[in-house]
């Protein structure tokens, strides 16, 4: 089994990148490396991304889960 790395290209092509596919097909590319490198510039980005990702889909979490205790039907109260 091998070490897959991925040398992130230059800030203007990551930012043309994530305009074309989306921020989920973004972060989805490279999280399957075990390492990522490159300028300081492209991983500031790439950490934003990366946060920003995270950050989206554990509101979208929350929200389904507020929305399954509201339909559960088991008598408790929402918070």
């Amino acid at each position: 089994m091998g070490f897959n790395k991925c040398f992130l290209p230059k800030i203007n092509m990551l930012e043309d990148e994530l305009n074309r596919i989306g921020l989920m097909n973004f972060v989805n590319r490279y999280k399957k490396y075990d390492s990522v490198i490159g300028e300081t510039d492209s991983m500031r980005f790439f950490d934003s991304k990366i946060k920003q990702y995270h950050d989206l889909t554990s509101q979208l979490n929350d929200i389904v889960n507020r929305h399954n205790v509201k339909d559960s039907g088991d008598g408790r109260v929402p918070s």
